[in-house]
């Protein structure tokens, strides 16, 4: 296996040589493994077709969602880094058919988190959203979970084409201005649910 990327919580992604079926269809599996006290969490892709083979652990749907969209935008990638062939640099073969989106904002509007991402995935985007929202509390989080929780929606922020922030009645909290000071300092669209004054 050859290491492709290695995430800020752990994850390693790795991808294998080119793999052959009984019929001769050219395969290859791109690895996500992210070590934890009990094991493992992992989810396993078969390229070119980017379906999951294998899931365990406890990845979010959101989590899998970055490694499909990464897969399914690498797949001329990793044929042409598992043939050992010079890598293009145009996006010739990469494909980049859905925009990806995350929100941002204050998890006490929940609702209007679901509404928004239900709209926007009707329109032909792939959102991401906050991993969890009001059911736990902030000093129920602990320092350094609170840490990698901001870590990761950055990395969300990362993944996406624009940010659409969820500022109801105005509002945006501390956490919601630094996720859109990071987003316009990574040169990110930056959409708001309602107009800013």
């Amino acid at each position: 296996m050859h290491e492709y990327v290695k995430y800020v919580d752990g994850t390693l992604a790795v991808f294998s040589d080119i793999r052959k079926k009984d019929n001769g269809e050219e395969y290859i599996i791109v690895s996500f493994e992210r070590p934890k006290e009990y094991g493992f969490d992992i989810v396993i892709f078969e390229l070119p077709s980017c379906n999951i083979v294998k899931r365990a652990g406890h990845y979010t749907d959101d989590e899998i969602a970055i490694f499909k969209t990464v897969v399914e935008r690498g797949v001329g990638y990793f044929f042409n880094a598992a043939r050992k062939e010079k890598i293009p640099n145009d996006k010739s073969s990469i494909t980049n058919k859905y925009k990806i989106i995350t929100l941002c904002g204050s998890t006490k509007f929940k609702d209007e988190f679901m509404r928004v991402q239900e709209k926007l995935t009707l329109d032909g985007n792939i959102v991401l959203t906050p991993n969890f929202f009001n059911n736990i509390k902030k000093e129920d989080i602990g320092e350094r979970r609170k840490k990698m929780l901001d870590e990761m929606h950055k990395q969300k922020i990362d993944m996406s084409d624009e940010i659409y922030v969820i500022n109801v009645g105005g509002y945006i909290g501390e956490s919601t201005k630094n996720e859109i000071e990071y987003a316009k300092a990574e040169g990110k669209k930056i959409d708001y649910l309602e107009c800013i004054r």
